[in-house]
């Protein structure tokens, strides 16, 4: 159907020397791996030379996404987890140090943002430079795929990134989110490229940005996961003949020995084990011995393969392995997701924050142990495979890790932390499920503000799926098989009626992207990469616990690029000339119009409002039939490129208005669903009106300020720069308010406490702090769905709402802020 610029004749490189590219030693596996190594369409990079007209627009997309991220920075108020980071990135551009904590993620947004301050001053607009510069290096990060978008396929994405809703408000908001859809983009830039090439330069920038990653936030271990599972399905015909050659036909005797050497393992671990349950005051030194058990057992798996050379693997292996020997040790605290079965703990779920997610007691024990030998186990892996290449990479990651999460070795306390309680904290909150949402969460805010590429993943991925070849009885049955099995979970997990639904939807997603993407050698596996990548994110997001509307952006970036691909491949098929020519436009806006008068039937009531419900599904009707009759004028093929492409336009206008409304006029508002408690412009009003006192006292800094501790994180960034400020217990009716205060900020909850002391003070000022948006949509069923579905003002409602952000429901207000200041304090 196609016939995209991705697919033209491709130029090899020269001067690639493949047992230096790949560390393959010569030997009589070499051209086997060359020769059967095709898992892209083609060998080395198309010729995509670029054109003038195509950097012309390149250039203007990533000006324009420059500006609207820099327009207005400082406009919006702080949030909450804004000012957390804004503060702690504060304190170590002014001297006062930083030390990792997991529950503000990793330190590279930390030391990014101090040095934004260092460079360029200590304000609102620098505190977001960092992540508006960000989200503008992520509209051209797509040239690193364009031998795989395509030239017009890079355009969209590079289009759609750049006027993302989601993207651009998070982009202009102090998180580390938007750092990492940089390097999980420039990861899946560098893997297929190492893919098509096997230089090895490709391995090098694997190893840099695996370590930004890690170092950014925790969901890199999402992101490495995912590569890691796909790669290994895209090394399995290999390896496993290479295991097959190496062995000799010995494996059955090779599996029957590890089992025997786990069970061993297993069986003395449960010795020492059992005798600190036993008797706990017994010295425990003995549980070091366990060490040498699964290190021997690697020992041996290497020696049983019977000296065959590691390096003898294919290009997915290679990667593979480079990925798993640089972050096994990162994976140590995973050790606590069964800690419940095990009679030491290793990951604190609960008590004081620097404790949480960290060994106790003989868990340390353990913990050492799980970390020593998944190191030991990296570096034989690593040498052994190709020290000349292994050696460096390794060096560069652990180096940038280590930099980062040291604060450049001034807080050594920080490599532990990071190699144990970046895991462990996520794995021991992930039953506290922050944020409370329901299951379908991601399946309600996505489409709400990225409806283009949310409705284009499903119509591309089936696309790409099916033209695959592998739609047949065997993954037809695979699907229904997979499907039955997630019912069946959904009845016992999932404890009602959305619940139970719900799992069946996460166990048919997984399947339908999992089977196909995973398949060898077939069409195109870029394309069947990327819908395993966006299918399996948006499901492993819906399982996790914690929920929350920052999220959502690593579940945009896989689909805007698996859209703009599919789209660049629609333009590309369509035969435009004799479209047009034969009046084929007019199928471009019969999608809007048709989109139009499908809207306007869903808000009437055939029953409420015959006459007009009856005039417009008869216009809508008479336009189906002519738009039906110029695509079968033009060819069905040409008629529904443009017809898709038409839809697209309009999604993508409305993509627009909600992401310059969010980002420019409501961010701050409690109007839109991107917000999760936010600080309301009555903070921002009252930080300029500290400003106006200070200057009209002639104080300056030395004003004095005294802040309810209640609203400590409402304000330590805003007053960061004031000499004299007291945070102050006033939240019980015997807390005293310290003298000697020009200005007092009391939170409304405590107000009746502290009113009886302030004689002297002028009358308060009154601002609301915080918003919540109304989760009204907590809690529907089938039922509800069913009614929303069928009811024509909930219809209206709804439609109200995602048009306009027309809120029926209040949005839940915080406590108000109470500001005082002292009689006299202005002459």
């Amino acid at each position: 159907m196609f016939s995209s610029d991705h697919q033209e004749e491709p130029l090899l490189e020269d001067n690639i020397n493949p047992e230096d590219e790949l560390g393959l030693p010569e030997g009589p596996y070499l051209s086997e791996v060359l020769v059967t190594d095709v898992d892209l369409p083609h060998r080395g990079f198309p010729r995509l030379p670029f054109s003038r007209w195509e950097l012309a627009i390149f250039g203007a997309l990533v000006a324009v996404a420059l500006g609207m991220r820099l327009w207005a920075l400082d406009a919006r108020s702080l949030s909450h987890d804004e000012i957390l980071h804004a503060w702690f990135s504060w304190r170590l551009y002014a001297g006062e140090g930083y030390a990792h904590s997991p529950m503000m993620h990793g330190p590279f947004q930390f030391h990014g943002t101090a040095l934004s301050l260092f460079i360029f001053g200590d304000n609102l607009v620098t505190t977001r430079l960092l992540p508006a510069l960000f989200g503008t290096a992520l509209v051209g990060v797509p040239l690193l795929l364009r031998p795989y978008l395509g030239r017009i396929g890079t355009l969209f994405a590079a289009a759609f990134l750049a006027f993302s809703p989601i993207l651009l408000y998070y982009s202009r908001y102090a998180r580390n989110d938007i750092y990492m859809v940089v390097w999980a983009i420039a990861l899946v830039g560098v893997m297929f490229r190492y893919l098509d090439s096997g230089h090895k330069r490709y391995l090098f920038l694997m190893a840099l940005f695996l370590a930004l990653a890690l170092a950014t936030k925790e969901t890199a271990y999402m992101v490495i996961a995912m590569f890691g599972v796909y790669l290994s399905l895209r090394a399995l015909p290999d390896l496993g003949a290479w295991i097959e050659r190496g062995t000799g036909g010995r494996q059955r005797s090779l599996f029957s020995a590890a089992l025997r050497e786990t069970g061993g393992a297993i069986a003395a671990l449960a010795r020492r084990w059992g005798r600190v349950i036993v008797a706990p005051g017994r010295k425990n030194g003995s549980l070091w011995k366990a060490f040498f058990i699964p290190l021997g057992l690697a020992w041996q798996t290497i020696r049983w393969l019977g000296g065959v050379p590691v390096p003898r693997t294919s290009k997915p292996g290679v990667l593979l392995l480079i990925i798993l020997t640089l972050t096994l040790p990162q994976w140590a605290a995973g050790t606590a997701l069964f800690q419940d079965i095990l009679p030491v703990t290793l990951a604190v779920p609960d008590g004081p924050l620097d404790q949480v997610g960290l060994p106790d007691g003989d868990g340390w024990t353990v913990g050492f142990i799980v970390i020593a030998v998944l190191a030991l186990i990296s570096i034989i892996w690593g040498l052994a495979w190709n020290w000349r290449i292994w050696l460096p990479a390794a060096t560069l990651f652990y180096v940038v890790w280590g930099l980062l999460y040291s604060t450049f070795f001034t807080n050594f306390l920080g490599l532990g932390t990071g190699v144990w309680q970046s895991l462990g904290y996520w794995v021991a909150q992930h039953d506290v499920a922050r944020g409370s949402q329901p299951w379908y969460y991601y399946l309600v805010v996505t489409p709400l503000y990225e409806a283009l590429p949310f409705i284009f993943f499903f119509v591309g991925g089936a696309y790409y799926v099916w033209r695959s070849g592998i739609w047949g009885r065997r993954f037809g049955g695979g699907l229904l098989l997979i499907a039955a099995g997630s019912l069946i979970t959904g009845y016992m997990i999932g404890g009602s009626a959305s619940g139970y639904f719900g799992y069946a939807a996460v166990g048919f997603i997984l399947a339908a992207v999992a089977i196909p993407a995973t398949l060898e050698r077939h069409y195109d596996p870029f394309a069947l990469f990327m819908v395993f990548w966006a299918g399996v994110t948006l499901l492993a997001y819906t399982v996790a616990g914690e929920k929350m509307p920052w999220l959502v952006v690593n579940i945009t970036v896989p689909m805007i690029l698996l859209s703009a691909r599919f789209l660049g491949d629609l333009v590309s098929a369509v035969e435009w000339r004799r479209s047009v020519r034969l009046g084929g436009w007019l199928v471009l806006l019969g999608a809007p119009l048709l989109m139009f008068f499908a809207g306007r039937i869903l808000l009437q009531s055939p029953t409420a409002n015959t006459g007009a419900f009856w005039v417009a599904a008869a216009i809508g009707a008479a336009i189906l039939v002519l738009t039906a009759l110029l695509m079968a004028r033009i060819g069905f093929r040409n008629g529904a490129s443009i017809f898709a492409v038409g839809i697209a336009a309009v999604l993508f206008l409305y993509g627009v208005k909600a992401g310059v409304g969010a980002s420019f006029f409501e961010g701050d508002v409690g109007k839109e669903m991107l917000i999760y408690a936010h600080s309301t412009p009555g903070v921002r009003g009252f930080t300029h009106e500290l400003d106006r006192l200070a200057a009209a006292s002639g104080k300056g800094s030395d004003l004095s300020i005294i802040v309810d501790n209640d609203d400590y994180w409402t304000w330590t960034w805003y007053v960061r720069n004031y000499n004299n400020v007291n945070f102050a217990c006033l939240d019980e009716p015997d807390c005293k308010v310290p003298e000697g205060g020009d200005v007092i900020l009391v939170n409304g909850t405590n107000k009746d406490y502290v009113e009886g002391q302030l004689e002297g003070f002028s009358q308060p000022e009154e601002a609301l702090r915080l918003y919540w948006f109304p989760e009204t949509y907590k809690g529907v069923d089938l039922g509800g769905l069913w009614e929303g579905f069928t009811n024509a003002e909930l219809r209206r409602e709804v439609m109200d709402y995602v048009l306009y952000r027309d809120i029926q429901t209040d949005p839940l207000r915080a406590e108000n802020v109470y500001l005082y200041y002292r009689d006299g304090l202005i002459p």
